[in-house]
Parts: C-alpha cells; sequence; structure tokens
C-alpha cells in the first residue's frame, strides 16, 4: 500500500494541475462527459443490481431521489452482510477449504436479507448509520483539536478551549438560517469545549496516569522476562554443578539449600509483579 501513496499523490496533484489550466468550458465538457459515463455504467449494471436487491419503484415523480437512495442504500448493505457472512464462513471447519462454496453461501445469505427488506426497514437501518456519520464528522475536529492542545500548558490549554467555542458560536449565529436541523450540532461543540475548559485538569491528569500505567506495564514486562531468564540460568547453573552449587542471592548457602533459595526468591519476585 505505502509503494503506490507516492503514485496516487503525483497523479492527483498532475490531475489538479491539469484541471486548473484547462479552460472552464472545456473543464464542464469534461465533467458532462464523465457524469453520462457513470450514468451510463450504472444503468448497463442496473439489470444485475435490481436482480440481487430487487427493483425500487418510486411511489411518484418527487420520489425518485427517495427511491435511489433506497436503492443505493440496499446496495451497501447487501456488500456489508456479503464482507460480514464471508468472515463468519471462512470460520467453519467442514467449509472453509472450499472457495466456491463460502462465495455461494455468503452471495444466497446477502441476497436473502437485503432483497426482500421492505422500504421502511432500510430506512429505520439507515438511521444508525447516518446518526454514527454525523457523530464521526462532528467529533473529529474536536478530537484533533483535543490532541493538539496537549503540548500546550494548563493556561494555554483552556484559552485554546475557549476560542474553540467561542468559534463555534460565532458560526452558530453567523450561519443558523442555513444550518437547518443539524444547527445544534455548533452550540452541543461549543458546551463540549466550555466542559473540557471546566474539566480541563482533570482530563490531562487522566491521560498521564494512562500513559504512566502502559510505561509501568511495558517495564513490569521487560523485569519478567529478566527474572525467567535468570530462574533458567539458576535452573541450569544448579544441574551443572550441584553440591558445589553457591547461591545467588546468599552466598552462604551451598548445593540444593542454595538453589531452593534463588528459586524461591525469584518466584517471590515474579509473584510480586504479577500483583502490581
Amino acid at each position: 500500500m505505502r509503494k503506490w501513496m507516492p503514485v496516487v499523490l503525483v497523479s492527483l496533484s498532475l490531475f489538479l494541475i491539469v484541471m486548473s489550466v484547462v479552460p472552464v468550458s472545456a473543464a464542464t465538457n469534461i465533467g458532462q462527459a464523465l457524469g453520462d459515463f457513470i450514468e451510463n455504467v450504472v444503468n448497463a449494471l442496473r439489470p444485475l443490481l435490481e436482480f440481487l436487491v430487487g427493483e425500487i419503484v418510486p411511489a411518484s415523480a418527487s420520489a425518485k431521489d427517495i427511491a435511489a437512495n433506497i436503492f443505493m442504500s440496499k446496495l451497501l448493505l447487501l456488500v456489508l452482510v456479503f464482507v460480514i457472512t464471508w468472515s463468519v464462513v471462512k470460520t467453519i471447519p467442514t467449509l472453509n477449504s472450499n472457495n466456491t462454496i463460502i462465495i455461494i453461501i455468503s452471495v444466497i445469505v446477502s441476497m436473502l436479507s437485503v432483497r426482500f427488506l421492505p422500504e421502511n426497514f432500510i430506512q429505520t437501518i439507515m438511521l444508525p448509520y447516518t446518526t454514527y456519520g454525523v457523530a464521526i464528522t462532528a467529533l473529529l475536529p474536536f478530537v484533533i483539536f483535543f490532541f493538539l492542545t496537549q503540548g500546550f500548558g494548563k493556561t494555554g490549554r483552556r484559552l485554546a478551549w475557549i476560542l474553540f467555542a467561542v468559534a463555534f458560536l460565532g458560526l452558530y449565529i453567523a450561519r443558523i438560517d442555513e444550518l437547518g436541523e443539524a444547527a445544534w450540532i455548533y452550540p452541543l461543540a461549543a458546551v463540549a469545549a466550555l466542559v473540557m475548559v471546566v474539566f480541563d485538569g482533570t482530563l490531562h491528569k487522566f491521560r498521564e496516569n494512562i500513559q504512566l500505567d502502559k510505561a509501568q506495564t511495558a517495564a513490569a514486562g521487560h523485569h519478567r522476562i529478566q527474572l525467567q531468564k535468570e530462574l533458567n540460568d539458576v535452573t541450569a547453573n544448579y544441574a551443572q554443578h550441584n553440591a558445589n552449587y553457591v547461591s545467588a542471592f546468599d552466598p552462604s548457602k551451598k548445593g540444593r539449600t542454595g538453589y531452593l533459595h534463588d528459586v524461591k526468591e525469584i518466584r517471590d519476585r515474579l509473584a510480586s509483579l504479577s500483583t502490581t
């Protein structure tokens, strides 16, 4: 994937440069030709797609857009169910060795799941995904801003969140007539930013504690590996010297007594790591 990224970026850059110097009329013709091509492809595939998900007939001329949205939703659901079914069937021991059977089962299950769904069910199913999309797109700038402010001091972070809240309130006031039903997102984001101002210290300390726990866990894991290695070395050393073995932790203890003392000491340390 990584080796293709430079090619994609260069191609996109060249495309944008070419489009920027192409006359407006030529660009319009290119866009029209591309739109006609896509429409022809869709029309050619429509019989197959309607066979898979069923035909969606608009109730009236004004309902064509709704019918198109439902049709697209059923196609996406078909793909989703197919992928999930494929993943599940591949884990079944008696079926995972035959790709043809996996494909047939996945296609049948996905078609039965989507083709006969009533249109009102489709709209109900799409609602959580729409909510998810709104939540993600609204939350993403908030999350990016959160990590952006982590390099600031306490006062800097609070000032940044106040500016964030003011910016969202300003956008809300300036564009309230254009936003329609989605207008509530802006004041909600502003309130969330003010909450971050109030709880900045608590959240910052919580994040530092998480990072500290991760560091301590990594250190404990490294120490556990070292102790296990020491236990193996002690066992190998005792097997080689037997009665002449000298305890690494108490040189006054020798032989089997010294060996058991060392084993107990190392195992006690391992047990203490497990309880921390």
